[in-house]
């Protein structure tokens, strides 16, 4: 999926890196997967999500590909719901999305850190058009001071997010915060508060102490070892609770980003 594959290729691995590329359509959107191009709701999953968004993100920062980046936020800024529809033309577009097949949970609508990360990337790039919130809320007459700055929205996420994939998330936000090189005090604080509310995730000691002895230790005594006895292999263990001992069905590709991390 295009969130692990970003965090991939922002590790090092450049097979991550591929698979976030080679899932970008003809026309600048984004899918689950580059086997899932064209793939939509009913009949399928939704095919992208604000989390999916992040493994873009981070593949963005670490390809520098303005150009795919450019497209995808034509694509989003020409996708966005129709409200005012006169002769089958539209005369006044929505909030942004990031998929056109939510029509169930709206899961795809952009959030407060979508605008900011989508924002942050595109100066780091220097795709102005990566505004799309400030645009659209200017067009309904809002204010747009309302975007709170990445680090201080990792932070709170780091402490509030619930345990399992929401923390994850939290980490992949500070993850990409330290790879955009905006570090600061409240990106290191969330760090911390994710590896203590989490001890054994080597992913979150990683994020808070860096390359350590510490952190490879951990990730030796809970990735599978060379040999072992074949499993389920479906499982992206950092985003799961430890006491859910995920890393017992390891997709591998979790521990290759740990091993890639940590320099090997």
């Amino acid at each position: 999926m295009t969130l692990f594959n970003g965090l991939l290729c922002a590790s090092g691995e450049q097979r991550g890196c591929d698979g976030v590329k080679n899932a970008q359509g003809p026309n600048g959107r984004w899918w689950r997967s580059p086997a899932h191009i064209g793939k939509e709701a009913p009949n399928y999953d939704v095919s992208f999500s604000p989390d999916m968004a992040r493994g873009v993100l981070l593949y963005a920062v670490t390809t520098k590909d303005a150009a795919s980046f450019r497209k995808w936020v034509k694509w989003i800024d020409e996708s966005r719901p129709c409200l005012v529809n006169l002769g089958g033309n539209c005369f006044f577009q929505g909030w942004p999305r990031l998929c056109t097949d939510d029509t169930q949970d709206k899961r795809c609508t952009f959030r407060p850190q979508t605008c900011g990360d989508i924002e942050l990337v595109g100066k780091y790039l220097g795709v102005a058009e990566a505004d799309i919130c400030r645009r659209v809320l200017k067009s309904f007459q809002i204010r747009d001071d309302y975007i709170i700055p990445q680090t201080e929205l990792a932070f709170g996420g780091a402490l509030v997010n619930e345990p399992g994939f929401p923390m994850h998330l939290a980490g992949a936000e500070i993850f990409m915060i330290d790879k955009l090189g905006k570090t600061s005090i409240y990106s290191r604080a969330g760090a911390l508060a994710l590896a203590v509310r989490e001890p054994k995730n080597p992913f979150f000691l990683y994020l808070a102490e860096g390359p350590t002895e510490k952190v490879k230790e951990l990730t030796l005594k809970v990735c599978p070892a060379a040999g072992e006895t074949p499993h389920e292999l479906h499982q992206w263990a950092w985003e799961r609770e430890a006491a859910e001992s995920a890393w017992a069905d390891s997709m591998y590709w979790d521990c290759i980003f740990m091993g890639k991390l940590l320099g090997y």
